[in-house]
């Protein structure tokens, strides 16, 4: 039987209330043993409640009695305070303090650590750092470790006694005290708030401080930047605890996403999918904006993906080392490892590849979260994007959405003064992202050709390259758009040059290619292997095409077809023949 602690903070220390765990127990009388002790445990009656005392009675009363006569417990003050807007400049200074006072004192009493001790008993004696803090009781240096190690628990009671105190450390950061130490100095010179500063005692501003240094995190000292993408991490289970981002996106969680149960990072789901909705305000979009920017630079920080993946990471080696805490992995980094290992032929969980699926759409929706585009294509995006570039502009919906994306792209496959370096990181996020495996990780893609897929591909299943190679098969018919040719030639192009994104043709020809074409055992999506090297295992698969599994051969047929739609999908022509084919009257026409 696993109680749950549901803390609520009551007179001077805290109330609390027990309940049970969906797995309830047979026996009620352990079940009431339980609870009695857990009440003897978190019970203390000798303080006045927040609603009575002196400091806050008023302010409770106005604001969140809400006319009732009952009386307001701690937990529905905290909340109420928390909901409330400019809740800094409402509540009363010396409710504030008291308010502050309040949870650092219970934080900081020895029947946390007692409940620490509990709950976590098992997880404690494996967990050295964390078990040379059981004698230093009533410093909450022993619930802090545990909470930064929350991915490493094992024990249920412990993850549900954690989890309860989330509210209380997330919404207040002094109350950390290894995150005020180790970022006192960055604060400071990045100006990002002061430890000392009363208006800061609220949570709002709280949440400001920790957004500030994450949207500069790449200027943190390295220690500061540990604890910040601790936090980051433990809050992407649940958008409440992403304070900035929840006042920001409360109206815009209602409007947008009110059907969506909060919890497993399902909110913040919702909101990259809605980030370019022009029904979403400018505040939020900027919030998802640096959270989505922090993912991306390490997607360990996303404790729901790397859940749902765990297994598959582990086995396939994604992580170096798994155990150091410190460990960092781009999500271009992830998905290349998770994407090699599903072309391979590996079993990749259908949780898991719904999370790949988020996380490529998110990457291919906005470029500003890239950060190798952002650095190596500024130059490409002034001349060739103009349009949708400003300079200095924080960017809008017209900017992004993927539209900067495909300008890259279609700029990549006709322009000679695109950059080795900027072409680089294109072709990189155009593997790990895979558009041409499945057409849903391109939202652009896939409303442009949504009344041809509607139209021709209709009882077309998503994903395996099925919907592109329908759409490219159909590219002369009369119902294909001009709007969806232009972007589909533009993922096509990529995919004509690297045969690992086509994933019938890795799957039917590996052996093939292993055993005929010498190629590794151990290859990989990594962009180090160059479009030349690329293209001499489609011609050695055509040297060999007499000894070709039926499969395999049937592949690479069908393959050499489609091919010959465009000459800007046969690199072996168009690479060598460019100055010739610019003589041409129009070379892109359909089937010359």
């Amino acid at each position: 039987m696993i109680f749950i602690f549901v803390l609520i903070l009551s007179v001077g220390i805290f109330e609390q209330t027990v309940q049970a765990d969906t797995q309830r127990s047979n026996s009620n009388g352990i079940r009431r043993a339980h609870r009695a002790t857990d009440e003897k445990l978190l019970l203390s009656p000798s303080a006045t409640p927040l609603a009575s005392s002196i400091e806050c009675k008023a302010d409770v009363q106005k604001y969140c009695a809400k006319g009732t006569a009952q009386a307001v417990t701690n937990l529905k003050v905290l909340q109420c305070v928390d909901d409330l807007d400019n809740a800094v400049n409402l509540i009363s200074k010396e409710c504030q303090n008291r308010i502050y006072k309040f949870k650092y004192n219970m934080t900081h009493d020895v029947r946390f650590d007692d409940g620490a001790v509990k709950y976590c008993a098992k997880d404690i004696k494996y967990l050295d750092e964390c078990n040379d803090h059981t004698d230093e009781r009533g410093t909450g240096r022993l619930v802090s470790c545990l909470y930064d190690r929350l991915s490493n628990i094992t024990e249920p009671s412990c993850r549900n006694f954690i989890n309860q105190l989330q509210s209380v450390i997330f919404t207040d950061w002094r109350l950390s005290e290894y995150f005020s130490t180790a970022c006192l100095a960055d604060i400071t010179e990045l100006k990002c708030g002061r430890l000392d500063d009363d208006s800061d005692t609220l949570p709002h501003n709280q949440g400001a401080v920790i957004a500030c240094l994450s949207k500069k995190h790449d200027g943190l000292s390295k220690l500061c930047l540990k604890h910040i993408f601790r936090l980051h991490e433990m809050q992407s289970n649940d958008y409440h605890l992403d304070r900035a981002l929840y006042y920001a996106c409360r109206d815009d969680r209602e409007r947008l996403c009110s059907q969506v149960s909060s919890g497993n990072g399902q909110v913040y789901r919702c909101l990259y999918d809605q980030k370019f909705n022009t029904m979403m305000s400018a505040d939020c979009r900027k919030e998802v904006h640096r959270r989505q920017k922090v993912v991306v630079t390490n997607a360990l920080l996303d404790a729901p993906f790397v859940r749902a993946c765990s297994i598959e990471m582990r086995e396939h080696k994604c992580v170096a080392n798994p155990q150091d805490p410190d460990t960092h992995l781009s999500l271009v980094n992830l998905l290349l490892c998770l994407e090699g290992t599903m072309k391979k032929g590996n079993n990749i969980k259908d949780d898991c590849r719904r999370e790949m699926l988020m996380h490529r759409r998110m990457l291919m929706s906005d470029y500003a979260v890239s950060p190798e585009i952002v650095a190596k294509c500024k130059t490409e995006m002034v001349q060739h994007c103009s349009s949708l570039y400003q300079q200095g502009a924080s960017g809008t919906v017209e900017q992004r959405g993927g539209r900067m994306i495909h300008c890259l792209l279609n700029a990549a496959r006709k322009e000679k003064t695109f950059s080795p370096a900027c072409l680089t990181s294109v072709k990189t996020l155009v593997v790990a992202v895979d558009p041409g495996n499945d057409i849903r990780a391109d939202p652009l893609l896939e409303t442009a050709c949504r009344s041809v897929i509607d139209t021709l591909c209709a009882r077309i299943k998503p994903g395996d390259s099925n919907i592109i190679l329908c759409l490219m098969d159909n590219l002369k018919n009369n119902r294909m758009t001009d709007e969806c040719e232009d972007r589909l030639m533009e993922v096509a192009y990529f995919m004509s040059r690297d045969w690992r994104l086509t994933p019938r043709l890795m799957r039917s020809c590996q052996k093939n290619l292993i055993n005929l074409c010498e190629l590794p055992s151990d290859w990989s999506l990594t962009p180090n292997m160059s479009d030349v090297s690329l293209g001499e295992y489609l011609s050695c698969l055509y040297r060999h095409k007499k000894q070709l599994d039926n499969e395999c051969r049937n592949e690479f047929q069908r393959i050499m077809r489609t091919r010959t739609t465009s000459v800007g999908l046969m690199p072996e022509i168009e690479d060598n023949c460019i100055e010739d084919l610019a003589t041409c009257k129009n070379p892109e026409i359909k089937g010359e």
